[in-house]
């Protein structure tokens, strides 16, 4: 019996409305790709690992990590990219995610996120959905100076949820860090695929609706 639920953030709940997207075009001006895991890594490790008061400073290790050479153009206009992300007003819910979530904590879930997150992303959008009403636990990357796929990350908010390996459900969009990470912790896991990006993967849902699927 599941009493807890754990969902990634970016990709699971929220998505930003701007084509191309932010981070995308961020990873392109570098001639990478969002689909890249190691660089990913290296974004989340230089971005998302503490509280990033110097952006340009961010930008500039992460140029570093990537064996790039650094060029203060390239650099002005990374920071300028994510400097608009954090104003934009164009992030949304998934469709259902929000009624799903309500519907969640009137059922007697306790409710949480583990986010790989860029400061001071999820604030704003806490201020803008309420998260913090619903969400019992919230687990961010910058504040805990750990990652996903790291399994401090998990261990945190188990403990925080007062809740067994068991006893919860892991949602997110990332394979490797949302539920191949969790299912190494012992924890089920689920993977919500809102844009359609692993048909091929079982154990999957194409909507947040369709999680009573797997809490039954």
């Amino acid at each position: 019996m599941k009493k807890a639920i754990i969902f990634d953030c970016w990709g699971t709940l929220f998505y930003d409305d701007i084509n191309p997207r932010p981070l995308d075009k961020f990873a392109a001006k570098l001639g990478r790709t969002m689909k890249d895991y190691s660089y990913l890594k290296a974004l989340e490790k230089n971005l998302m690992l503490e509280k990033c008061e110097d952006i340009a400073g961010a930008v500039r290790n992460l140029i570093s990590d990537l064996d790039i050479e650094t060029d203060e153009k390239l650099v002005k206009e990374l920071t300028g990219i994510l400097e608009n992300m954090r104003k934009s007003d164009k992030i949304r819910p998934y469709p259902k995610t929000l009624e799903t979530l309500k519907i969640l904590k009137d059922k007697g879930f306790r409710l949480g996120i583990i986010s790989n997150a860029i400061y001071p992303d999820f604030e704003s959008l806490d201020m803008k959905y309420g998260l913090k009403s619903l969400f019992d636990v919230i687990v961010l990357s910058y504040e805990e100076g750990v990652i996903k796929p790291d399994p401090k990350i998990f261990k945190i908010a188990l403990k925080r949820l007062g809740s067994g390996n068991s006893e919860t459900l892991m949602v997110g969009d990332n394979l490797k860090d949302d539920v191949i990470a969790a299912e190494e912790q012992g924890i089920d896991s689920l993977l919500l695929d809102n844009e359609n990006k692993h048909p091929e993967f079982d154990r999957r849902i194409t909507s947040i609706s369709r999680i009573f699927d797997y809490l039954r």
